[in-house]
């Protein structure tokens, strides 16, 4: 696997967040990924993970704390890239970070693109009951061949098994600066391949479907601003009883859909952002 130095910029200052909204504020799609401590309005918000095209960022929320949303280059901010009705953003399971978004930041997440009822939908009904992790639907997805899935999976468990180690004395891992490697790793695993996840689930999808995950989305996304909104409940592990009964979304078959090396689908230039940034200015 290539160093993650090729892929990522950490973004934690005025300057590094200006260039990264500059490489922004054109584009039409984005993945999207939070990490926080009990991320939800009873927690924090740590890392804002986002990739678009070529280019990822990792934006420092815990350093910056409201000025990752209001800082603007020219009329682009953060806050308006999320909230914008124009921008497509990819997440996989918005609810929790919805939640601290609104609540936190008063950032009202709008366009969500919801890679998990995507990815459930993708699957036969009997594999319906429950809600998969990111990192199992990437496994089960066939979007990586074996080595890179390899790779993939180590990256995702060395933080990991950093994290709970760290849990017994030193639970604010998350925030520990500089960024460490693996953390690096851990968060931009996040959104490298959701882009791709989302075009592979999204082929699976029959047309019928289409119309019933926007509205679960769009369910989501109401519920997970509300006071009442509740984020550890045990209820959120199953998906909607009817969707595991129903079977006329049944896959199409989609075949060469694996890849084989650390581009996505949506990833178009790998140039640095470094390098983006220095060549816009």
């Amino acid at each position: 696997m290539d160093s993650w130095d090729d892929f990522v910029a950490v973004v934690d200052g005025p300057d590094s967040l200006q260039a990264c909204l500059r490489d922004l504020k054109t584009a039409a799609f984005v993945s999207l990924a939070l990490k926080g401590r009990m991320l939800s309005r009873h927690g924090t918000i740590s890392v804002l993970s986002i990739r678009a095209g070529g280019n990822m960022y990792l934006v420092d929320v815990h350093l910056l704390q409201v000025a990752a949303f209001t800082t603007s280059a020219g009329r682009v901010s953060l806050k308006g890239i999320l909230e914008s009705t124009s921008v497509k953003k990819a997440v996989y399971d918005v609810r929790n970070a919805a939640n601290a978004l609104f609540f936190l930041f008063d950032v009202r997440l709008r366009n969500v693109v919801e890679v998990q009822v995507y990815h459930l939908v993708s699957r036969s009904p009997n594999q319906r009951k429950f809600w998969w992790s990111l990192d199992k639907a990437i496994a089960h997805s066939g979007v990586l061949d074996s080595h890179t899935l390899a790779d993939f999976k180590d990256a995702r468990t060395t933080f990991a098994q950093e994290y709970v180690t760290a849990r017994g004395g030193d639970e604010y891992l998350l925030e520990q600066r500089p960024f460490s490697n693996s953390l690096i790793a851990y968060c931009a695993l996040d959104v490298f391949f959701l882009g791709q996840l989302y075009d592979v689930c999204r082929a699976l999808v029959t047309s019928e479907w289409i119309d019933r995950v926007q509205q679960l989305t769009a369910v989501r996304l109401a519920e997970s601003m509300q006071w009442s909104y509740t984020p550890w409940s045990e209820d959120k592990k199953f998906a909607p009883m009817q969707w595991q009964l129903d079977d006329r979304s049944c896959p199409r078959l989609v075949a060469g859909r694996k890849t084989s090396t650390m581009s996505a689908s949506r990833g178009g230039n790998r140039q640095r952002p470094a390098e983006r940034a220095s060549a816009q200015s």
